[in-house]
């Protein structure tokens, strides 16, 4: 069985939408929990309305996505575990497909390709093939996989094997304390991850809102995401700490770029480690000037240099 963990708030106007994708799945063998996560407009009604003997109703007090999500967690049932927003749709063979490649390769986690749906426009983050990955140094994984962006922050993409998050103990974190808890788990992963599959097709459709959390104002942000790739660091075993801290430096400096209270972030202890690490850690010779040039320049230069930098490399992925 699978169990799909739908974390849900105020969503009055979508989470219909979500189940009904989940429901009209290939694969049957499907349990849903939907957390309703203090939600004060109709979403538990709705939820209600479907009439399904699939789909399970959890209320609990507004906790934030990541609590909602362990709450999933703790009454599935399945053998392998997935995640759907309450904004987002899924194929529908996006199950039957992760469930099959998860049984018949053991692989601990199965991920699968996304598109991104922004102001009715779409655009597709595929895998390059699909394929088994048996993970004998996990370092080298971490660098191609995870520093490489093959390995994805997200886990909605992604079904899990459910004995491998409990033998494990790997949980969500508070979301109301670190920027990302999806991110935060991905990186947790890397420490105990032996067989991944990776299959090419975009299964999920990400739904991306003006007001949301990706897109959302500066204010805590950037401290909530340098505790976040914090504590992966001080959990991960030693060998992937590099990897993680050029990944957190990659994305401490894109942030950086739109928060005009940086400076502090970047005078930051943990802040210079990482950009120091990405300059030596198995780096091309012109990223590793680049981040020499930011290390030296006084400060307000180096958020100038930044700002550029990341204008340059937006302007370049569009």
């Amino acid at each position: 069985m699978v169990s799909v963990i739908v974390p849900a708030y105020n969503a009055e106007k979508t989470i219909e939408r979500a189940l009904n994708s989940i429901l009209n799945q290939t694969l049957k063998d499907i349990e849903i929990l939907v957390v309703n996560d203090g939600s004060q407009d109709r979403t538990a009604e709705i939820v209600t309305g479907l009439n399904s003997d699939r789909i399970r109703l959890i209320n609990q007090e507004n906790c934030g996505q990541g609590i909602a999500r362990n709450t999933g967690l703790k009454y599935a049932k399945g053998d392998y575990i997935g995640f759907v927003d309450a904004d987002d749709t899924i194929d529908l063979d996006m199950y039957k497909s992760m469930y099959d490649a998860a049984v018949k390769y053991n692989a601990d986690v199965v991920q699968c390709g996304f598109t991104d749906i922004r102001n009715n426009a779409s655009h597709t983050r595929a895998i390059d093939r699909s394929g088994l990955v048996i993970i004998d140094s996990k370092e080298e994984y971490a660098v191609n996989h995870f520093r490489g962006l093959k390995h994805t922050n997200e886990v909605c993409n992604k079904l899990i094997k459910k004995s491998f998050l409990r033998d494990n103990d790997l949980w969500f974190d508070d979301t109301r304390l670190v920027f990302s808890e999806d991110l935060l788990l991905n990186i947790k992963m890397l420490s105990h991850i032996e067989r991944v599959y990776y299959i090419d097709k975009p299964y999920y459709f990400y739904n991306i809102s003006d007001g949301g959390h990706c897109l959302g104002g500066s204010g805590e942000r950037l401290e909530k995401i340098c505790t976040l790739f914090r504590m992966g660091t001080d959990y991960s075993i030693d060998t992937i700490k590099p990897a993680i801290r050029c990944v957190a430096c990659n994305v401490i400096l894109e942030y950086c770029a739109d928060d005009n209270d940086a400076l502090k972030v970047l005078n930051d202890k943990f802040v210079k480690e990482c950009i120091n690490t990405s300059m030596k850690y198995k780096s091309s010779l012109k990223h590793s000037l680049i981040m020499l040039v930011i290390r030296v320049l006084p400060i307000k230069m180096k958020m100038k240099l930044i700002k550029r930098i990341i204008q340059h490399r937006r302007k370049i992925s569009c």
